[in-house]
């Protein structure tokens, strides 16, 4: 895990959304069990790519139907986060 997401890693701006498609293809084609392996490393990259770069192929047409409960699921993690409510109240 740790060497595919070094290796996959975006060196620049311009090949953030390349990287981020190369690790998860990487990973899909790998085979096995590759699903834990799989969300992990689109957090990890995902993370630092930013989902402004992401490949827009990827992202549009993605549960567009559950669109609405994924939003209300992330602002609920998100408002839950010790983390984010720690550094909120440092503001």
């Amino acid at each position: 895990m740790l060497f595919m997401t070094n290796k996959y890693a975006p060196g620049s701006a311009e090949d953030k959304g390349e990287a981020f498609r190369k690790a998860v293809l990487a990973n899909a084609n790998r085979g096995g069990e590759n699903v834990a392996a799989g969300a992990l490393m689109g957090a990890l990259i995902g993370g630092t790519c930013g989902f402004s770069n992401l490949p827009k192929d990827l992202v549009t047409g993605l549960a567009q139907s559950q669109r609405p409960q994924l939003d209300q699921e992330i602002e609920a993690f998100l408002a839950a986060s010790p983390t984010l409510q720690a550094s909120k109240a440092h503001i």
